[in-house]
């Protein structure tokens, strides 16, 4: 089976190479020309195609699946792949026309190929090959356990908790992504509001009534009327980091303000109301904080009726490869095999944080677009 992807995106590229490995008779094509006609001229000789939606604009995608009445018309599988997009959004969009998905459930492909040919009976031979289960190792599960521990274990769970109207708490060493994480829930929720995000550890208690709920003009000397970061949300999301930091006597006004879901701004007797989701974090253990008075029973109970405990990169090395990727790609590089090799041997006891670095530092005293695994420098020291 011929499986041609368009995309600017080595991160995209890559996961899709790890998506698709050593699955039999699946040969993968990444064409990187910005071109409609490069898609166009292609589609004689393949049997799939998954377009990059942020590759090849609105106006691009329409050209594609209109040519010809459709690749789909022709027997080709239509794969479209959301980008910065909602997937239910290009779903919806694009219903009838192609299968839709984003990067994190790039581990689904396989299957979804799988089903494309069944439905197409024997008009492709090649595409034919994949209607036996047995040639798909893990019967359409991904070989990479990156995808199937995206899909299966986590990713796809906190996806279900993003479409969901509930406060979440993260749980998870420094570094491990939480904040990351925080923007995925925001991103995959489809509220229309701001997403904030703001360290409780930053905030001087005595500024933390009016960095979060806000002042009226004559408060205090000197005060000016001032929103707060809950009416800044909007309906959107706020996330507050350090959360265990928040010390015992503001605990109770939030936990007042999340059982009411309403504020008062400093000064004012004026009740308002927040639809917003409010994401907190911590790398502290509240449950023993708790037992040990350092934390309010009442506000633990509150934030963590949705915990989602985000683990640390050891425990997940086949995160390694895809992450590194990004990071490379936002400085314009990218990451060679034995670059990648290199990287996942490391175990990182800073997290992805550690691995951010390592791979932008790396980056930055690499004069070549490609780096190799001689120019990965664990140490800070040039």
């Amino acid at each position: 089976m011929e499986l041609y992807l368009f995309t600017r995106s080595a991160f995209v590229a890559h996961s899709c190479q790890l998506a698709v490995r050593d699955k039999a008779g699946l040969n993968l094509h990444v064409m990187q020309e910005e071109c409609v006609t490069q898609v166009l001229s292609v589609i004689r000789r393949v049997d799939a195609l998954l377009l990059d939606c942020d590759f090849l604009g609105k106006a691009g995608l329409e050209s594609v699946l209109s040519s010809g009445g459709g690749p789909r018309a022709r027997g080709i599988a239509v794969f479209l792949l959301a980008g910065s997009g909602s997937p239910e959004a290009l779903a919806k969009a694009y219903a009838g026309r192609a299968e839709c998905l984003d990067v994190f459930s790039l581990g689904e492909l396989p299957a979804m190929l799988g089903k494309a040919a069944s439905g197409r009976g024997s008009g492709r031979p090649r595409l034919e090959r994949l209607r036996n289960p047995a040639l798909i190792p893990g019967r359409g599960v991904a070989a990479d356990p990156l995808a199937r521990y995206r899909r299966d274990s986590f990713l796809e769970e906190v996806k279900l908790v993003a479409r969901t109207r509930a406060d979440v708490l993260l749980v998870g060493e420094s570094g491990a992504g939480k904040s990351w994480l925080a923007e995925r829930i925001y991103a995959w929720s489809g509220r229309q509001g701001n997403f904030l995000s703001e360290s409780l550890a930053n905030i001087p208690p005595s500024l933390f009534e009016s960095e979060l709920f806000g002042t009226v003009s004559g408060a205090y000397t000197d005060a000016v009327s001032k929103m707060g970061l809950l009416e800044a949300a909007g309906g959107g999301t706020l996330f507050l980091d350090e959360i265990g930091e928040l010390p015992l006597h503001l605990q109770s006004k939030l936990f007042s303000a999340l059982d009411k879901r309403s504020f008062r701004r400093v000064g004012s007797l004026k009740e308002q109301p927040f639809s917003g989701r409010i994401i907190f974090a911590t790398n502290m253990d509240l449950e023993e904080a708790v037992r040990e008075r350092r934390f309010r029973e009442e506000l633990w109970g509150r934030i963590s009726m949705v915990t989602v405990r985000v683990p640390p990169l050891r425990e997940r090395p086949s995160d390694i490869p895809s992450l590194a990727s990004r990071f490379a790609e936002d400085e314009g590089k990218t990451l060679s095999v034995s670059a990648l090799e290199k990287l996942s041997s490391y175990r990182y006891p800073g997290n992805v944080r550690e691995l951010k670095h390592i791979v932008c530092r790396s980056c930055l005293l690499c004069p070549r677009d490609t780096l190799g695994a001689d120019d990965i420098r664990f140490s800070r020291a040039l």
